[in-house]
This record gives structure tokens, C-alpha cells and sequence, in this order.
């Protein structure tokens, strides 16, 4: 297993240190090939995030990131149960 300290330089918010918010400094050029680069500094995407959590009640900072259902979710459609003709 590796933590995210192994591949990536990473900082707290500038405004909030105590923050458990990660922001992490790579150029994404660089790993595009490896990683999945989720450019969520957008406000539509926190939005987006927050709605996901009122409809599902589920709070997304406690989904791991290692999660292999989850992570399917990003290769294909099996995680929920749906083939990709539904």
C-alpha cells in the first residue's frame, strides 16, 4: 500500500490550515497516464458533490479512496450493477 506522500508533494488550504482538505502539486501532464485527475476546484463540482450527499445520504469524505467498487465506477459500470446498454 502507498500513501498519497509517496508520489505527490501536498499542502492544507493556504486559508485553513486545520483543514483535513488535501490539495496535492503535480503537474498532471506528468501522471495522466497512471492517475485520474478529478479537477474539482469548479463550484458546479462541490455543488455537485454536496447534492450527491443530500440524495444518497452518504458523506463523501468517508468513502475511501481505495475502495475497488468504487474505483470501478471509473472503468466501468459493474460497481452499480448496470451494463452499459442500460
Amino acid at each position: 500500500d502507498m500513501d498519497v506522500h509517496h508520489f505527490t508533494p501536498i499542502q492544507h488550504p493556504a486559508n485553513k490550515k486545520e483543514s483535513g482538505v488535501l490539495t496535492t502539486h503535480f503537474d498532471y501532464h506528468s501522471i495522466e497516464g497512471r492517475m485520474t485527475k478529478l479537477d474539482i476546484l469548479g463550484h458546479d463540482d462541490p455543488t455537485i458533490i454536496r447534492m450527491l450527499e443530500d440524495l444518497t445520504g452518504i458523506d463523501a469524505k468517508t468513502i475511501p479512496f481505495d475502495d475497488p467498487r468504487t474505483l470501478s465506477l471509473f472503468s466501468s459500470t459493474e460497481g452499480i450493477g448496470l451494463t452499459p446498454e442500460q
